[in-house]
């Protein structure tokens, strides 16, 4: 492995990773300017509320409210129509990202060749339009499927804030102010939900096709390898995990939300590909050496007081800093181990 195949998949995640920031910051907009245009109609609409029902009302009466009823039915119309923008912001992406994989795998690849030799020694198994297609597809089920419910439960939780704070009944002025807010803060969990299903997906997609190449080269791929960005914005867990080799059959890396790693794909040694030269040593991808470089005041700022002390007291080490979660809003992923679990080893 060499600077240049580091380069490229480094570079290639940091695509990936502008795309879904694209659509995240596309979505919101859509967002805040449906809030901006619903916000005056709640605002007047609790105000009438709080002011008819100054003592609180019952659900009854508010499940009878024909203002309620109109509100809520407007607002699903263009929940709706939210939604479904979203839907497809997320999908417009999906086919480049997956054909994408492809090209960067076999350039990973040659970066690790002897100069002029790549062409000549590489016999690079393509994936099949089918296959690609195929992750597409999947892909942009998933997609629909995550979707779909948001504007419902937006409704749901829109009207349930709305409701509960008439029926507490309080001082009508604070009553009507809070309602408004944490009406915009249902509202705004669907967003939330929205851009996590941007970025998951997004990046799967790209891992899912990305592994999909790697399983058509297994006879010039020895190994994965976890790659991490080397800067002080970077968590403990990726750190540590960085340098990891992972046989070739893994799809990830299995970084958390928000994550910048990537797989560098590892060549077989020279002598197994025919290739009768002397082989230069692979980069370093480990971050020890890294980490140890830096002054004490980052490798605090990294580690959090509490983790800092207990590696300066030689009480935990590398492998204790990652640990492997189930997360049903993303995925199963690596992060950092939280500084309780490190306090009682």
């Amino acid at each position: 492995m060499t600077d240049e195949t580091r380069r490229i998949a480094m570079a290639r995640r940091a695509e990936i990773v502008e795309l879904s920031d694209a659509a995240v910051i596309a979505i919101a907009t859509a967002w805040v300017n449906l809030w901006d245009e619903l916000e005056p109609q709640y605002d007047q609409l609790v105000q009438d509320l709080v002011t008819q029902y100054p003592a609180g009302a019952t659900p009854a009466q508010l499940d009878q409210a024909e203002r309620v009823t109109q509100a809520m039915q407007t607002t699903r119309e263009r929940l709706d129509e939210l939604a479904e923008y979203a839907d497809q912001r997320i999908i417009q992406d999906i086919e480049s990202i997956v054909a994408g994989a492809p090209p960067v795998v076999l350039d990973g690849l040659r970066s690790q060749l002897p100069a002029g030799q790549a062409s000549a020694v590489i016999r690079f198994g393509g994936v099949s339009d089918t296959a690609l297609a195929a992750i597409v597809a999947r892909t942009t089920s998933q997609i629909h499927t995550a979707t779909a419910p948001l504007s419902a439960d937006m409704e749901a939780a829109m009207k349930r804030n709305l409701t509960k704070g008439i029926i507490d009944g309080a001082n009508p002025r604070t009553t009507a102010r809070r309602i408004v807010r944490d009406t915009e803060g249902a509202f705004n969990g669907g967003l939330a939900r929205a851009s996590r299903i941007a970025r998951t997906e997004q990046i799967d997609a790209h891992r899912a096709a990305h592994a999909a190449t790697v399983a058509e080269n297994t006879d010039l791929i020895a190994a994965r390898v976890w790659m991490a960005t080397p800067d002080a914005r970077t968590c403990m867990s990726c750190v540590a995990m960085s340098g990891t080799e992972f046989p070739v059959d893994t799809v990830g890396p299995e970084d958390h939300p928000q994550g910048r790693c990537a797989f560098i794909d590892k060549l077989r040694p020279w002598s197994e590909l025919g290739i009768d030269a002397d082989e230069p040593p692979d980069i370093d991808t480990n971050l020890t050496g890294w980490f140890d470089g830096l002054t004490e005041d980052t490798q605090r700022q990294m580690l959090g007081p509490g983790r800092y002390e207990l590696w300066q007291q030689g009480s935990i080490g590398w492998d204790d800093l990652s640990v492997r979660r189930e997360n049903d809003d993303w995925r199963a992923a690596y992060y950092e181990t939280p500084l309780r679990e490190l306090s009682g080893r």
